[in-house]
């Protein structure tokens, strides 16, 4: 097995099977039948039974009604299969968390102040990673992050 592993040709075959088994499986079953025919559509309403058979004789179960109330009252944002639309893409791509930096440590000197942010000696006007130094002040550090400017405030434990 490991010798035909080796062999491109049938790799290639392989990865053909794959993507055929994904199609088939996943992929065709999401693409909508338009032609009216032939079509299979679930049937949801609340008055036919479930039924099962064994030796040709079926057997009549409780049928559970859904509760379309309850389904409806879902946040659409946080339901998974709420229809994926184009504003929640672009929503989705461009709001970017920022993972503001720490400040450990502020020296306010007679000529010159300085900061530790995020394990880096940095001054006003300097940058530590991806962030500017706005500001240093006594116990507070201004950064910006392209349009985005945040005090980051030195504790006694020198949190954030």
């Amino acid at each position: 097995m490991r010798g035909l592993l080796q062999k491109p040709w049938f790799v290639g075959l392989l990865a053909a099977a794959a993507l055929f088994f994904v199609y088939t499986n996943l992929i065709e079953p999401l693409i909508p039948d338009n032609s009216g025919s032939g079509s299979i559509v679930a049937d949801l309403s609340n008055n036919l039974p479930f039924i099962s058979g064994t030796n040709n004789e079926p057997e009549k179960k409780e049928v559970r009604k859904a509760d379309w109330d309850a389904l409806n009252q879902i946040d659409q944002n946080r339901n998974p299969f709420s229809p994926v639309t184009i504003e929640k893409i672009i929503k989705k791509l461009f709001s970017k968390k920022i993972n503001w930096p720490t400040v450990t440590a502020i020296v306010i000197g007679a000529s010159d102040s300085f900061a530790i942010v995020n394990g880096k000696v940095v001054q006003q006007g300097q940058k530590a990673g991806k962030f500017k130094i706005v500001k240093i002040s006594a116990n507070s550090v201004r950064v910006r992050s392209g349009s985005h400017e945040k005090t980051l405030t030195l504790n006694a434990r020198g949190g954030r």
